[in-house]
């Protein structure tokens, strides 16, 4: 299965992604919990790389992804 690991530029700064699977696929989105990185989802993407597209990125401020600057408020991490 084609596996493809890249960083998105965003006007919030770069985020790591990685694509696994099938591109005519359906697409299925693992994100992570605060903590870990996109590497948790390795088992599952693996097993669903057969029938669909698998996304995974690396939420903000964890593994390849940007750390959003100055003060953090509850939420900050969704923007």
């Amino acid at each position: 299965m084609p596996t493809h690991t890249q960083t998105i530029d965003t006007s919030d700064g770069r985020f790591r992604v990685r694509l696994d699977g099938r591109a005519d696929a359906p697409v299925r989105v693992f994100s992570n919990p605060l903590g870990p990185t996109l590497e948790m989802w390795g088992a599952q993407a693996q097993h669903f790389a057969q029938t669909h597209n698998v996304l995974r990125y690396d939420t903000r401020g964890h593994g390849g992804s940007v750390m959003l600057q100055g003060p953090l408020q509850p939420g900050s991490a969704r923007r």
